[in-house]
């Protein structure tokens, strides 16, 4: 079985070794709740904004010795895989756990888009559909990314036309951790799902200390094994693979905890 994380960042002012360990504790609560059993294997899809090269950073550590070299930033052993797209990270407690390379792109519209298996860098600020486009013609898994208060107004209308357009390449829809429990399913992601663009559900922790613990706390499980040394590869095109199915684990944001966050999301944003 696999659980895996499809929104990930890793924030500057996060504790990396926060952050693994409750990876580890969100991931086993995840088995848990589904009732998983045997061997279950983990991933994390980080999508990292610009300017942010955590994975490449990771990489360069992983590469100082033949083998599994400890990191000083994370207090785990990162030990690479066959492809340049994916990391493994050991644990004390021999949990590993494969890191799959990714960015997360600002589009015109102030909607982001999601290029999951890359390590390139893509234009900001263009619109939508030609960021979808670049995304999927370097051969990453493009996901349109579900924001709170991001898919209203003119741009609920623009992301509704992009479901319709045959001329785009196949992409997914991305759900949110940080979505208020109380809340219905958006509209969109229900649509989307029937005009054939599936749901990808990952963390989306936000750039505050405190977040480094939800990682891993809202992501999918997939009854699939990966079996080749190319982790990312072999798991992207599971996700390419209509015959595969998911379903979702963890659970939505509480009232308290939703509206504490968008206030200081507002603040940080009105004074960046």
């Amino acid at each position: 079985m696999i659980l895996a994380d499809t929104h990930v960042h890793i924030h500057s002012c996060f504790d990396l070794r926060l952050f693994f360990s409750s990876t580890i504790s969100n991931f086993a609560a995840a088995s848990r709740e589904k009732n998983l059993s045997g061997d279950v294997q983990a991933l994390l899809c980080l999508t990292e904004t610009p300017g942010t090269h955590v994975f490449d950073v990771l990489l360069k550590e992983g590469e100082a010795t033949g083998g599994a070299c400890r990191s000083v930033m994370t207090g785990t052993f990162i030990s690479r895989t066959d492809e340049e797209i994916s990391l493994a990270v050991w644990t004390d407690q021999k949990v590993k756990i494969f890191l799959v390379a990714g960015r997360q792109i600002p589009t015109a519209e102030k909607v982001e888009v999601l290029a999951l298996g890359t390590r390139e860098d893509f234009p900001r600020d263009e619109a939508m559909d030609m960021t979808l486009k670049r995304v999927s013609e370097r051969g990453a898994i493009p996901v349109l990314a579900w924001g709170p208060g991001k898919w209203t107004g003119t741009r609920k209308r623009r992301i509704r036309g992009l479901l319709d357009r045959e001329d785009l390449p196949a992409f997914f829809l991305g759900d949110n951790g940080n979505r208020l429990a109380l809340w219905p399913k958006p509209r969109l992601l229900t649509l989307g799902e029937v005009k054939g663009h599936q749901v990808l559900p990952g963390s989306d922790p936000l750039p505050f200390s405190s977040e480094a613990h939800r990682v891993a706390r809202f992501g999918l499980v997939m009854d699939r094994e990966l079996t080749s040394s190319c982790p990312a590869g072999e798991f992207l095109g599971f996700l390419g693979n209509e015959d595969v199915a998911w379903m979702s684990f963890g659970r939505l944001e509480k009232p308290l905890r939703f509206l504490h966050n968008q206030l200081f999301m507002h603040i940080r944003n009105r004074l960046s």
